[in-house]
């Protein structure tokens, strides 16, 4: 279909000037204009009943009757969305039209409700076509009648090998399930620490599972420091953390009674003494006391000029296993009849305490070393006391030291706080009122901050102990704590400590009855000791003028004593009791080997462990402090369980 182009611009000619020859219209031209003309014409449709040839394109299309459509393909995608209007019309399976979407969907909402659900198991079902996901509990439930298979149906049933197959896997996987059920009670917490297999386990507070640790408290073998045939006396022990030695300090009575040092080393359980020094020319008194001034670095002994009755005091230097002394200086020029001493470690002094000038008047001085000398400032008289129920001790948390004395028919406290050269004292406050305490031994327990003091009660004759807490210038006591031991004896002595690795209290003492030496530990909760099984040292062979401390690098408490069956001075190193174990923390036995943090499966009650050995099938077994199994109990009871073979427990508990 061709348009009509026009040749010649019949205005240009009209504006051209008259006599131009252009401006003429000539017989071609009006040829040339009618023949594209007649072409344009002759190319066009009628606009009453058309008729196409070729390809034919439209740019839109209005109708207001039908448009016939027929032998022409129509593509989908082509078509005008709003050319096509049939919201009147319906479907169905008979309409030759297209139909919208609105009545498709019109079509299926209504047709669908008229489907019946078929549940006619009398048909054949192909269970292979059916999705598992329309298999549920309620549709198996509403046909099992259907489902149901009697014996007689089964009479002659032919099996394929893939049907065999199938049964044999559910069944092998029944079985898995069935060993992997554990028929021993089991729990599974972190390990915190390593477990072994078979190791006794314990529950911690925050829920993890230890092995338990410890040691079972023991004593190592005596060492003689001093064998010539006389009885020393007067001992006093102290340690020296600069040199790590141990420092006894005896009045030599084969020595004409010089006072004497000895240096030990600790090794173990072991310990071995150096060559004795004698740091007087003269004799000495009944008592001695000797402390480690750790701001110096030197050992201060104290003690009684026999000579002159007058108290002195001298300044020692240990290096290796020798000892070297510094010249004596006085702190008491009259009679004095005893010394105790304990280092103040918040002022860095020396505080001398004991009966001087009259045996019925009680002093306190305060010393301070420079170089291998010491100086004293003045005494203060603290009360009116016998001597046997002096006793000194340091609150490091305080910064005060505390006495006690007899007073009258009582045994009083007192507080001192050193300032400079200078001691005051607090008010007294009674540890035992209407009687008196024999053979006072004050322990600070630096776990806890309380001053622990054990005491014999004269009237009760029991051995008791009472807890005490420093406050200020005064302390209070919770109530007694009777220890479940007979009196001291008369002829015996008591010293103690604290081991500070293991928080506890240790004392050292003497009985009548039964007759023996015995170490006892104990824990301070708030104000109350809880002592563990005393342990026995013997037969009857008191700590005479024993002394006692504690070696925090050996872990080891020192302890120093006249024998006085052989009359030699004897030391040895005890070991306290420590565990973990509780009457309450123990749940069962490792079943493997764990490492820290990792989870950890422990057979509890009921179970049987099998990773022991040594076992006595029959016998009861115990948990011991150290986490071994024994067939007596320890402290505490705790029952472990009982064997059925050498390496088999049944855990219990």
């Amino acid at each position: 279909m061709t348009n009509y182009v026009k040749f010649t611009n019949f205005t240009v000619k009209d504006s051209l000037p008259t006599g131009d020859t252009n401006k003429v219209i000539r017989g071609a031209e009006f040829d040339t204009e009618f023949d594209s003309i007649a072409t344009a014409v002759a190319t066009k449709s009628n606009s009453a009943s058309p008729t196409f040839t070729g390809t034919a394109t439209f740019d839109g299309i209005t109708a207001t009757g039908t448009v016939n459509l027929s032998g022409l393909s129509v593509t989908f995608s082509q078509l005008d969305a709003g050319a096509v209007t049939l919201s009147s019309e319906t479907f169905s399976d008979v309409d030759n039209q297209i139909p919208t979407n609105a009545a498709v969907i019109d079509y299926v909402a209504s047709a669908i409700p008229g489907i019946a659900e078929v549940n006619d198991l009398t048909a054949v079902v192909t269970w292979a076509d059916v999705p598992d996901a329309n298999i549920t509990e309620s549709s198996v439930t509403q046909h099992q009648a259907a489902l149901s298979i009697t014996a007689s149906q089964l009479s002659d049933v032919t099996a394929t090998a893939t049907e065999l197959n199938y049964v044999d896997g559910v069944t092998s996987n029944i079985q898995t399930q069935i060993d992997n059920i554990n028929p021993s009670p089991i729990h599974t917490a972190t390990a915190s620490g390593t477990l072994a297999n078979g190791d006794v386990v314990i529950v911690n507070s925050d829920g993890t599972v230890s092995a338990i640790t410890g040691v079972t408290q023991s004593a190592g073998s005596d060492a003689t420091y001093v064998n010539n045939g006389s009885r020393p006396t007067s001992t006093s022990v102290t340690y020296d953390t600069n040199e790590n030695k141990v420092v006894v300090i005896y009045k030599d009575a084969g020595n004409s009674n010089y006072g004497t040092a000895i240096v030990g080393s600790v090794s173990g359980s072991t310990i071995t003494f150096g060559t004795a020094v004698a740091f007087t020319s003269v004799g000495i008194g009944s008592t001695t006391s000797a402390v480690f001034d750790s701001s110096n670095n030197k050992v201060v002994i104290s003690y009684i000029n026999s000579s002159t009755g007058y108290g002195e005091s001298i300044v020692g230097t240990v290096s290796g296993t020798s000892i070297s002394f510094g010249t004596a200086v006085v702190f008491n020029s009259s009679a004095t009849y005893n010394v105790r001493s304990v280092f103040d470690s918040t002022n860095n002094k020396v505080i001398l305490y004991g009966t001087w000038t009259g045996s019925s008047l009680v002093y306190a001085i305060v010393g301070t070393v420079s170089g291998t000398s010491i100086s004293f400032g003045t005494a203060v008289t603290v009360g009116v006391v016998t001597t046997n129920s002096l006793s000194i001790g340091f609150d490091s948390n305080a910064g005060a030291a505390v006495v006690t004395y007899r007073d009258g028919t009582s045994t009083q406290a007192k507080v001192a706080t050193v300032s400079g050269t200078s001691i005051s004292f607090g008010t007294a406050t009674a540890l035992l009122s209407g009687d008196y305490a024999r053979w006072v031994v004050p322990i600070f327990d630096s776990s806890n901050n309380k001053m622990v003091i054990f005491y014999d009660n004269n009237s009760q004759n029991r051995a008791e102990v009472k807890v005490g807490t420093v406050s200020g210038t005064s302390i209070t006591f919770g109530s007694a704590v009777d220890t479940g031991f007979d009196s001291v004896g008369a002829d015996g002595y008591a010293t103690g400590v604290f081991d500070s690795l293991r928080n506890k209290v240790v004392l050292a003492y003497t009985l009548q009855s039964p007759n023996g030496r015995y170490i006892v530990s104990g824990t301070v909760d708030g104000t109350n000791v809880t002592l563990d099984s005393p342990l026995s040292i013997g037969g009857y062979i008191a700590f005479l003028f024993s002394g006692s401390v504690f070696d925090p690098d050996s872990n080891k408490t020192i302890i120093a004593y006249v024998d006085d069956d052989t009359d030699t001075g004897e030391a040895f190193a005890f070991t306290t009791g420590f565990t973990t174990l509780t009457s309450e923390n123990y749940i069962g036995i490792s079943n493997a080997a764990y490492a820290d943090t990792a989870t950890a499966t422990i057979q509890i009650v009921g179970s049987v462990d099998d990773a022991q050995s040594g076992l006595t099938a029959g016998q009861a077994y115990y948990v011991q402090n150290d986490g071994s199994l024994g067939t007596s109990a320890s402290a505490p009871s705790v029952f472990a369980g009982t064997a059925v073979s050498a390496t088999e427990l049944i855990v219990k508990g």
